[in-house]
């Protein structure tokens, strides 16, 4: 028979199991979650606190490297660092420091690099090389360091050679060839892209001595008196503030020479202008001889017209430039890339322009203020109707009677 006092001992110990503290409990399982580098989500994970306390909440991840966890006030917020797993614990902890833990997966896949460049065809000039900045061509989504290789269809018309992030692709021979270009992660996926190379054959498309006076047949003098006189061009202004010319059409000329044996003359001018009838730029302007631009002395200068308005002069005064005596010049262009020489060095080499330059359609000689005498004049390129010529193919205007200097 139990006394009084074993009965409420009994009590009191009920009560005290009754009334001890317990943890949080766990009430929805959090599924796998998937995110990509640089993005982010959150879940909002379930605990209940049997004693209706406040919970307080910490979230970690298992590989930073891959994924990160924050806690907030309405749920864990994951990101993606790098492709691959994590664990994201999550630990709700009540007012009695008493805690429960729920985890999920992230997963944060692998994405392939793309090509993204429009980059479809090119066009290189037989014996030199186009050199292609592989990170300008492909982007890599996850921020992974990418591994770049190259292979030509045709190997004896376009030479494809890849060192660290650079392709240089080299024009062999003449014709067409594909140039695949592969970036791969360091996953392992890969994206691929591909140039259409044209090599096309140099040609002479204008050659002149200046021998006999029949070279004048095939020149138009605009301002000025032509006339040959000791195998020389011999132009003769006829009016003041204005170049004396000799002109001559052609059908569009693209990536070229231009060769030019001519005299530099104190107190005047003498060079070449060539013009486009391209509506961005119109014409191209080297002079050589005895010129004071702004508060310069100079014996050279070179400028394009663009609106009706020439460009301020890139200009210099070099030792390869003498007055009064012939020397041999030669410019060089080819789609933005514009380089001036003589037989000696060069005087100016400088990408000027953002993508292809337009094409030749007629050249000028010309002098001022003093007969200009020029020994030869040779042009070499490609003509605008070939097949594989990438430049704006537009309608000259009606050419001015003068031109002025």
């Amino acid at each position: 028979m139990r006394t009084s006092s074993a009965l409420f001992a009994a009590g009191v110990a009920l009560l005290a199991v009754a009334c001890e503290p317990k943890p949080p409990t766990v009430c929805s399982h959090l599924p796998q979650q998937r995110v990509f580098v640089g993005q982010t989500g959150t879940v909002a994970p379930c605990f209940e606190d049997p004693g209706g306390g406040t919970l307080s909440f910490t979230a970690e991840s298992s590989d930073h490297s891959v994924a990160t966890a924050n806690s907030v006030a309405d749920g864990v917020v994951f990101g993606g660092v790098s492709p691959g797993e994590a664990v994201v614990t999550v630990t709700a902890t009540n007012d009695n420091k008493l805690s429960a833990k729920a985890a999920f997966l992230v997963l944060v896949p692998n994405r392939p690099p793309t090509y993204a460049s429009h980059l479809e065809t090119a066009r290189i000039v037989l014996g030199r090389g186009l050199r292609l900045d592989l990170r300008e061509l492909f982007t890599e989504p996850d921020g992974e360091k990418m591994t770049f290789t190259g292979t030509s269809s045709a190997s004896a018309i376009a030479g494809v050679s890849v060192v660290a992030n650079s392709a240089l692709v080299t024009g062999l021979s003449g014709g067409v060839a594909q140039v695949t270009l592969t970036a791969t992660d360091t996953h392992g996926a890969e994206a691929t892209g591909t140039i259409r190379i044209f090599v096309p054959v140099w040609t002479t498309m204008l050659e002149d001595g200046f021998d006999e006076q029949v070279s004048l047949d095939d020149w138009t003098g605009l301002d000025a008196k032509l006339s040959v006189k000791d195998g020389s061009l011999h132009i003769e202004p006829l009016a003041e503030g204005y170049f004396g010319v000799a002109s001559r059409a052609l059908d569009g000329v693209t990536d070229f020479e231009i060769y030019l044996g001519m005299k530099p003359v104190t107190g005047g001018q003498t060079g070449v202008i060539w013009r486009t009838g391209d509506a961005g730029i119109e014409a191209y302007l080297f002079v050589t001889g005895e010129l004071t631009i702004g508060e310069d002395r100079a014996n050279w200068a070179f400028a394009w017209l663009s609106s009706g308005l020439w460009s301020d002069p890139f200009h210099g005064e070099s030792d390869l430039v003498k007055l009064g005596e012939y020397a041999d010049f030669n410019i060089f262009l080819s789609q933005d890339n514009i380089r001036i020489s003589t037989g000696d060095g060069v005087l100016f080499s400088k990408h000027i322009l953002d993508g292809t330059a337009p094409a030749l359609h007629e050249i000028r000689l010309v002098a001022a203020e003093q007969t200009g005498q020029f020994d030869y004049v040779a042009l070499a390129g490609f003509p605008l109707d070939d097949p594989g010529a990438k430049t704006r193919q537009v309608r000259l205007p009606v050419l001015d009677t003068r031109t002025r200097r």
